[in-house]
């Protein structure tokens, strides 16, 4: 059919495959998450969650890698053997923090705006 299949495969077997782990995922709030996998040396987390530079892992309070894989979703490495318990949190990144800024002052702007023209008002009342 034309569409090239061949990089999805090895996702695909992976997905598939009975003896690798499967990962419980557990949302502790709105931007924060929690997985736990038992893993051997060298395995990695897959989250079937887009990338985005914003999100950010942690095992045991350590920052772990958290990168982009082919399909575009994140991939983490734990880098820890065992049962492991990696907490992920999103703040946005840059443009979560540029958006919260930009956000605030419209809103400063408008209270000063009605605030203004409010004692312009009362101004023009009273004389």
């Amino acid at each position: 059919n034309g569409i090239d299949v061949e990089p999805l495969r090895p996702y695909v077997r992976a997905l598939e495959d009975p003896a690798l782990p499967v990962a419980q995922w557990t949302w502790l709030d709105s931007a924060k998450a929690s997985i736990v996998a038992a893993l051997e040396p060298g395995e990695l987390i897959s989250v079937q969650e887009t990338y985005s530079p914003g999100w950010h892992a942690s095992v045991a309070g350590r920052p772990v890698r958290l990168t982009r894989d082919a399909l575009g979703l994140m991939t983490i490495d734990p880098a820890c053997t065992g049962v492991c318990k990696v907490t992920m949190y999103y703040d946005g990144g840059f443009e979560g923090v540029l958006l919260r800024i930009l956000s605030w002052s419209v809103l400063a702007g408008l209270i000063a705006w009605v605030a203004v023209a409010y004692l312009a008002r009362v101004r023009r009342f009273v004389m």
